[in-house]
């Protein structure tokens, strides 16, 4: 977190019950650490920086519900979605009220400073159907 909290949310070889790829997921992490982060962002920030709204997060319903309501506020957010096709992803890929950037090699190193500068290039968006 911003605040300097960290975790680990997943490892090669972790033992849990739900696995993605080869690591094991702790959702304990998830809804420990994450989802209150983003409860506390929901209550006093404008903006919003999400890393990932990935598999091993959408696993937690509480992490679902959480990002909903963020989507659903006034709140700035910031977040990378893998290209996946999975219901909730391609749900938040295709709300009207969300700005789709393919982050490439070729643009990759442009987006810190155009993110500060709040602003992002126009470019074409990948959507999955």
């Amino acid at each position: 977190t911003l605040r300097g909290e960290s975790r680990i949310l997943a490892k090669s070889g972790l033992p849990s019950e739900l696995c993605v790829d080869r690591f094991g997921v702790d959702l304990q992490t998830v809804e420990a650490l994450v989802v209150p982060a983003i409860e506390t962002a929901l209550r006093s920030a404008d903006l919003l920086i999400m890393g990932q709204i990935g598999k091993m997060e959408i696993a937690s319903p509480r992490f679902r519900d959480i990002t909903s309501q963020a989507l659903n506020s006034p709140l700035k957010i910031i977040a990378t979605v893998p290209n996946y096709p999975l219901k909730f992803l391609n749900e938040i890929r295709n709300r009207p009220d969300v700005l789709l950037v393919e982050i490439t090699k070729e643009n990759e190193n442009y987006w810190p400073e155009a993110i500060l500068k709040g602003f992002v290039p126009l470019q074409k968006s990948k959507r999955l159907s």
